[in-house]
């Protein structure tokens, strides 16, 4: 049986992020979501960056549903915190701040 992103997705529905109480796929937590031919399955779990040691739990969560369907292969799971970018400053037009 060939197992899709859909079928991914559908289990990950049953994953619920503790902070906004949404699922992590409607939550928009789940990225690059890839399954390869041999059914092995990667994808991010993007999040707060303040949030990264309290979020394990959860990337353990989604990685144990996921293994959980039948016929899936390896299983990766990855949590990525970016930060937002910082306003670019002022450009200095005595080129005092060096």
């Amino acid at each position: 049986m060939t197992i899709t992103t859909e079928h991914i997705e559908q289990t990950l529905r049953e994953v619920t992020d503790p902070v906004t109480g949404k699922d992590i796929v409607e939550a928009g937590m789940v990225k690059g979501l890839q399954v390869s031919d041999n059914n092995d399955v990667v994808f991010l779990i993007s999040i707060d960056p303040k949030m990264g040691a309290q979020m394990e739990p959860l990337r353990q969560e989604a990685e144990n549903a996921v293994r959980a369907i039948k016929n899936v292969g390896q299983v990766s799971v990855i949590l990525t915190a970016e930060k937002k970018a910082a306003a670019p400053s002022a450009p200095d037009p005595h080129g005092m701040n060096k």
